[in-house]
C-alpha cells in the first residue's frame, strides 16, 4: 500500500489506519520518529538499540492528511507493531493539550494519545532539544569540535542547545529558554532592542536575535538600516532574495568576504549567542554546553565566532562576580552530526526495554 506520490484523501487515510491497527505487533521493537526538518522519518528499533528499518516521506503534508495518517504508512512499510514510541518534534510540547509541527507545515494539530487511539502502543513526545540531549552519549569525540575548553568531567551536569532556525534547550525536562526576553548589555544592543521592537511589532527575546536563521535575518535588517545601505547591494538583494531560513548562511556568507554590514550583523548575533549560552549555564549549573550543527560547524565560521567576536567574553560575563568562576569552568562544544536522530533511537530502545 503506497501513497508516497497520492493526493491524500480521507478515503486513503482510513484505509490505511484499518490496515496498521490489524498488523501483528512484535514485543521487540519500538518506533523511534525524529520529525526534524521538512521529512517525516519513523525507525524501527530492536533490542539491541540498533535501527532495523526505516521510512522517510520528505514534503509529507503532500501525501498524507495528517500525523495519523503518515504514522500509519510506516507502520505498514514495517510490517508490524512496535510496544512503545519516542518521536520529537520542532516546536514547543505542551504538558496539555494538541501538539502542532512548527517544521512540517501543512499538518493540523494533533492529539498526543494519537498512536494508543490508532495502533495500541503509547508514544513519548520530545521537543527537538530534549532529543539531542538523549543523542549525546551516542556520539564520540570526533563528533564535536571545542569553542571553549573547560573543566567538564564525567558525571557533570550537561546540556544540549539548539542554534539553528529556531533555539531551545535539551535536557531531561522540556525547557523552552530561548524565548526569555533579550537582556542588552551595551548602549548598542539597547538601540538594536529599540529598533527590533518596532520591525518585529514586540520586544525581542533571544531567539529573535541569536537563532542561526532569523534571528540573524533580524540583526541584518537592523544593520542594513542603521548603515543605509542600498537596496541594490547584493548583500541585500541576497537576502531578500533567498527564503528565510538560509538567510543566516547569507550574513555568515558575506561576513567572511568583509562586507561591513554583514560583519556587524554576524559579531551581534555570535556575541549574543555567547551572553545567552552563559547565562544557560547558569540557570542549568551546567558544565558543559553542546551545540546543534549548523553554522558553526564550518571550521571558517568558527574561526571568525571565536576571534572576530565577542563571543566569548560575553559568555563568561553573564557569570558576573557570583557565578564568575561557574561560568569559566564550562566547556563548550559545536556537534558536527546531528544528535536529535540518535536521541530518537536512544529514548525508543530505553522504552522498549521498560517492556521487558
Amino acid at each position: 500500500m503506497d501513497s508516497s506520490r497520492a493526493t491524500p484523501t480521507a478515503a486513503s487515510k482510513k484505509q490505511f489506519l484499518e490496515a496498521a491497527a490489524k498488523l501483528p505487533r512484535s514485543a521487540d521493537r519500538a518506533i523511534a520518529m525524529p520529525l526534524g526538518g521538512s521529512t517525516f522519518r519513523a525507525l524501527m528499533v530492536g533490542r539491541r538499540d540498533d535501527v532495523l528499518d526505516h521510512f522517510e516521506a520528505p514534503h509529507p503534508a503532500d501525501h498524507y492528511l495528517d500525523a495519523a495518517h503518515a504514522i500509519a504508512a510506516a507502520l505498514l512499510h514495517f510490517g508490524s507493531l512496535p510496544v512503545a514510541g519516542a518521536a520529537f518534534l520542532a516546536g514547543m510540547v505542551p504538558k496539555r493539550g494538541r501538539l502542532r509541527f512548527t517544521n512540517l507545515a501543512g499538518w493540523p494539530p494533533f492529539d498526543r494519545d494519537v498512536t494508543m487511539k490508532h495502533f495500541g502502543f503509547a508514544t513519548e513526545w520530545l521537543n527537538d532539544g530534549t532529543a539531542g540531549y538523549y543523542g549525546l552519549p551516542r556520539m564520540s569525540g570526533n563528533d564535536f569540535a571545542i569553542l571553549r575548553k573547560g573543566q567538564y568531567r564525567t558525571g557533570d551536569t550537561y546540556i544540549y542547545a539548539i542554534f539553528g532556525t529556531g533555539m531551545n534547550v535539551g535536557c531531561p525536562v522540556t525547557r523552552e529558554d530561548s524565548h526569555l526576553l533579550f537582556v542588552p548589555r551595551t548602549d548598542e544592543d539597547r538601540a538594536m532592542q529599540m529598533w527590533l521592537k518596532k520591525f518585529l511589532g514586540h520586544l525581542p527575546d533571544w531567539e529573535d536575535i541569536t537563532s542561526g536563521g532569523m534571528g540573524m535575518r533580524n540583526v541584518a535588517e537592523y544593520y542594513l538600516d542603521t548603515d543605509k545601505v542600498s537596496a541594490t547591494d547584493p548583500y541585500a538583494t541576497a537576502l531578500r532574495d533567498h527564503p528565510a531560513q538560509r538567510r543566516g548562511e547569507i550574513v555568515t556568507a558575506f561576513a567572511l568576504r568583509g562586507h561591513p554590514s554583514a560583519k556587524k550583523a554576524a559579531q551581534m548575533a555570535f556575541t549574543s549567542l555567547g551572553s545567552w549560552l552563559g547565562a544557560m549555564a547558569v540557570s542549568h549549573q551546567a558544565l558543559r554546553i553542546d551545540l546543534s550543527p549548523g553554522i558553526l560547524a564550518d571550521p571558517e565560521m568558527r574561526e571568525f565566532c571565536l576571534h572576530e567576536t565577542n563571543f566569548l567574553a560575553a559568555f563568561v560575563e553573564q557569570g558576573r562576580p557570583m557565578f564568575r568562576e561557574f561560568v569559566e569552568d564550562c566547556t563548550v562544544r559545536i556537534c558536527l552530526r546531528n544528535p536529535e536522530h540518535e536521541g530518537a533511537v536512544e529514548r525508543a530502545a530505553e522504552l522498549l526495554h521498560q517492556h521487558s
